[in-house]
């Protein structure tokens, strides 16, 4: 997952699918978060593929030698992520999964973080802000009280009331 310009180390898995009837192959991410497909990409074409409301194009960074993932929107072009087709062992992962949920320095403990992907895009709490991608803009604005918080967790992402009762 590219977070700027930064190179970060293996921190996310997604699936690359060859459809036995025709070898084409798929990038299948279905837990990435924020704006993301919510359908397969075709993997070889590098034109501009839609996706629900979001449009992608999927080329590949030279300087790396990696797939990029690129989310396309009316004003500019956002890398997402690096990607590559190589397999990898599920043991692989076990030391980047135990940081990110374990360590304090992971952003994943230390950040309240939903996510949820929509048709339309996605919407996410970070902390005490709520973001809402909508036809590939972007709305965002703070999360005033916890009373506002606890409607958001109920209204946006389905949870039941009786779950939010700490709140």
């Amino acid at each position: 997952v590219l977070l700027g310009e930064a190179f970060a180390p293996l921190n996310h898995r997604a699936a690359v699918v060859t459809l036995e009837s025709t070898r084409e192959r798929l990038l299948c991410d279905v837990g990435f978060g924020g704006p993301m497909p919510v359908t397969a990409l075709h993997l070889e074409c590098g034109a501009v593929q839609q996706s629900g409301k979001l449009c992608f194009r999927l080329d590949t960074d030279f300087r790396r030698g990696l797939r990029r993932l690129i989310l396309v929107g009316r004003k500019k072009e956002i890398p997402l992520m690096l990607f590559s087709a190589a397999p990898v062992d599920p043991v692989d992962f076990i030391p980047l999964n135990t940081y990110m949920t374990c360590h304090k320095k992971s952003i994943f403990y230390c950040n309240r973080i939903l996510n949820l992907l929509r048709e339309e895009g996605s919407v996410a709490v970070i902390n005490d802000r709520l973001r809402i991608h909508h036809d590939g803009r972007l709305e965002e604005r703070p999360i005033a009280s916890r009373a506002e918080l606890k409607r958001i967790c109920m209204n946006y992402f389905g949870m039941p009331e009786e779950s939010l009762a700490e709140f």
